[in-house]
């Protein structure tokens, strides 16, 4: 698969040349981890959601509309407005459902970059909770909100 084509993109998988699909920030992980890694320093693999994904995400979740609408007229200079729309915007992404195929590949990368020792401390939370909750917040284009991670996924690992 392109890689313009991925929801998740590996930090060892990105270049300086992604910053259209993951971002600066992510980009300059990717280099972090590729180049000081070669030289031996210790530099944790992680992963970026991509533009496509939180593209994917707008249109599912039907935002671009009420994004535009909410900006439409927005004068710059004016703080307070800028502060309120804003809010706006950030209520309408946090409260959107992220789509399910987007999801499952967040999940699936959280659950691959956190190993063993933490599918076993969720295994071990959901018989004390009666739920595998396992929080994680990508700091990326956009917030995941917590999710469950099954257990049955997590008890062969």
């Amino acid at each position: 698969m392109a890689k313009n084509q991925n929801i998740i993109l590996w930090f060892d998988k990105i270049t300086i040349k992604d910053v259209p699909l993951v971002g600066g920030k992510n980009a300059a992980l990717g280099e972090m981890f590729s180049n000081l890694s070669k030289l031996g320093i210790a530099v944790p693999n992680g992963f970026a959601i991509t533009a496509l994904a939180y593209r994917e995400f707008l249109q599912f979740s039907k935002l671009d509309a009420k994004i535009k609408k909410t900006l439409k007229g927005l004068n710059t200079k004016n703080v307070q407005d800028l502060q309120v729309r804003g809010q706006t915007v950030r209520n309408l992404i946090l409260g959107s459902p992220i789509p399910p195929p987007i999801e499952n590949e967040i999940i699936k990368a959280y659950a691959q970059q956190v190993g063993k020792a933490v599918k076993k401390e969720a295994i071990g939370w959901a018989q004390t909770l009666g739920a595998a909750v396992l929080a994680a917040w990508v700091l990326t284009s956009f917030v995941v909100r917590p999710f469950r991670i099954p257990t049955d996924s997590m008890a062969d690992t």
